[in-house]
């Protein structure tokens, strides 16, 4: 097993206790607390387990939309805030760009929500 495995199932074994064994027991006013604790540790889990790839993806497609496969994902991200900001992308490559961040968006989600990448959620560009 991995460190990261290890790790997740440690994180995966301390939710389940606090879900099972220790909300039950929580009074009205603290079970709030109790869920995001549960629901912090489900994204912590994620993160372990596809937050690499999730990176190596976005690293990938932003090094292939700027023709810069070297590059680094925070130069790459530095890159396109900026471009973005100061409004420097060709129209022409609008249809691209939307693609782009939708594939990086929905990658991100499989973290921090995967119950919403199944949802009914708008998909056009309107």
């Amino acid at each position: 097993m991995s460190h990261i495995g290890a790790t997740a199932d440690l994180l995966e074994v301390a939710r389940k206790t606090l879900l099972d064994d220790v909300a039950p027991g929580l009074g009205p006013e603290r079970r709030h607390a109790g869920a995001l604790v549960a629901n912090a540790l489900a994204i912590a889990i994620r993160e372990l387990e596809l937050g690499p790839a999730t990176r190596a993806t976005e690293r990938r497609l932003l090094g292939q939309f700027y023709a810069l496969p070297e590059a680094t994902l925070p130069e790459l991200q530095a890159r396109l805030c900026r471009d973005l900001r100061e409004r420097r992308l060709p129209e022409a490559r609008a249809a691209e760009l939307r693609t782009l961040l939708r594939e990086i968006v929905h990658a991100r989600l499989s973290i921090s929500n995967p119950g919403y990448a199944g949802s009914d959620r708008p998909t056009d560009d309107a």
